[in-house]
């Protein structure tokens, strides 16, 4: 309508945007300030202040699989009436698109375009820097076609608290945006609203909580949000019995048993394989043989009686160490 009026056109490149995006649980807070110049047409060639448009998005999660956030409400400029309206018709959807990227849509009802898509790609592996492109269609006509009606290319830039606060206040600057207190009066309708800066970068800490000025409340948010950001798909917490804690532990008991078990009988086996060699290395070291003489009955019982030092017929513990002993092959205990 400005333009209509003979009050000249505002830029629709080389514009700013200043975005601050949320997320609180399931909650999806996307805020915008857009700038824009005016190109100096004015009646007379006057230049006429930018414009600092501000648009708000608020969205919920649907905790699906494809982690889907529908449209909460969104604000733009300062509309009248000062409450939050929550959107019930023509829902967008922002979709996630692999691990870098999401795609937007949005029907439109009564404005100034019908449908728009937006998608967004992170060009760094940390995300620090975005590309968004956005196209916006006209309603359809009489065969179903919708017709292009503008496109916007925009690259953004993610910096902290201090050069965002920096970076819009000198868009202020270029943009010929001026502040409350100091307003456009030359021409009636330029002394607030969008033609006046929103907030005063240098003397706030930060930016107003809904650029719109229009917050939706707890209850608007319940609408999208009934569990107040609690999934419904939560698992319940698990519960252990005294039954299967019994069990474990009793069959930690007795893998433990079997365990030492085996250890016991493996110290057993070797101890014995032990005494043996021991046992024959003693006798082959005191007792002198050859190789092409046989032993005889009688050379054997002169073998176990020499062995034999109490002379009852019975080799025990303490004949057998002595043996072993004797001949100094091993050290053996008296167990």
């Amino acid at each position: 309508g400005l333009e209509e009026a003979g009050l000249g056109s505002w830029s629709g490149c080389g514009n700013k945007s200043f975005l601050n995006i949320t997320f609180d649980g399931p909650r999806y807070f996307g805020k915008n300030y857009y700038i824009a110049k005016h190109n100096g047409d004015g009646p007379g060639g006057l230049q006429l202040p930018g414009y600092v448009l501000p648009i708000d998005f608020y969205g919920v999660s649907t905790f699906e699989k494809n982690a889907d956030i529908v449209q909460l409400g969104t604000v733009a400029a300062y509309p009248d009436g000062g409450n939050f309206t929550v959107d019930t018709e023509n829902l967008s959807t922002l979709t996630p698109v692999g691990s870098k990227s999401y795609m937007a849509l949005l029907e439109e009802s009564g404005g100034s375009y019908d449908y728009m898509y937006e998608t967004s790609f992170c060009t760094d592996s940390e995300c620090n820097r975005v590309n968004k492109y956005s196209e916006f269609f006209l309603p359809p006509t009489d065969d179903g076609v919708r017709e292009l009606k503008s496109f916007r290319r925009a690259s953004f830039t993610k910096v902290d608290k201090k050069t965002w606060m920096e970076g819009i206040g000198k868009a202020y600057v270029d943009y010929n945006i001026p502040p409350p207190d100091a307003p456009f009066t030359a021409i009636p309708r330029f002394d607030s609203g969008v033609f006046v800066q929103p907030f005063d970068p240098t003397t706030s800490d930060s930016a107003p909580e809904c650029f719109t000025r229009i917050c939706p409340t707890e209850k608007d948010w319940k609408v999208r949000d009934p569990n107040l950001g609690t999934s419904p798909y939560i698992e319940p917490d698990g519960v252990l019995t005294g039954g299967f804690i019994s069990g474990v532990t009793i069959a930690s008991i007795a893998v433990a048993l079997l365990i030492f078990y085996v250890i016991y009988k493996r110290g057993l086996e070797n101890r014995e394989r032990r005494v043996k060699e021991a046992v024959l290395k003693s006798i082959a070291k005191i007792m002198t043989l050859t190789t092409s003489k046989e032993l005889s009955p009688s050379d054997l019982t002169e073998m176990f009686q020499k062995i034999d030092a109490d002379g009852n017929g019975n080799l025990d513990k303490s004949e057998v160490k002595g043996l072993v002993d004797e001949a100094g092959v091993a050290n053996m205990s008296d167990r």
